[in-house]
């Protein structure tokens, strides 16, 4: 029984340990603020079809590459989907050259296939958005 009672205090210490030492449960990934608004702003923009409010946080190379006959497109394409729901999910971000890209999972309330979502974030401006293609 003293043994017993001994390795359950050691394995209360060593769970203990490894909570308050970061080894617990994880914390889900945030983006910065910044990131977070841009990532807004895009999606709520291909939501509703309007290219005037996606520019708004576009660098100029990504409005340069995005004319709105390609945005109303992939939004026409998007929209039904989202319009009934939908939830994202934070994933992480990379490093690539002067740019921070975020990924992000973007699933639709309909139950269908989720999208694969990256926004290239350079000097404070999206530099550049893509959805993955569906299957």
């Amino acid at each position: 029984m003293k043994k017993l009672s001994r390795a359950l205090l050691t394995a209360t210490g060593l769970l203990a340990a490894m909570f308050f030492s970061g080894c617990g449960p994880a914390k889900p990934l945030q983006p910065d603020a910044l990131t977070q608004r841009c990532f807004d702003t895009l999606l709520a923009a291909t939501a509703a079809g309007d290219y005037e409010q996606f520019v708004t946080v576009s660098g100029e190379g990504l409005r340069l590459s995005i004319s709105p006959t390609v945005f109303h497109a992939v939004s026409q394409s998007l929209a039904p989907r989202m319009q009934p729901g939908y939830t994202t999910t934070y994933l992480g971000t990379l490093r690539q050259g002067s740019s921070q890209v975020s990924l992000w999972r973007l699933a639709f309330a309909d139950g269908g296939d989720d999208r694969l979502l990256r926004m290239s974030v350079a000097q404070e401006r999206v530099d550049g958005f893509m959805f993955t293609p569906a299957l």
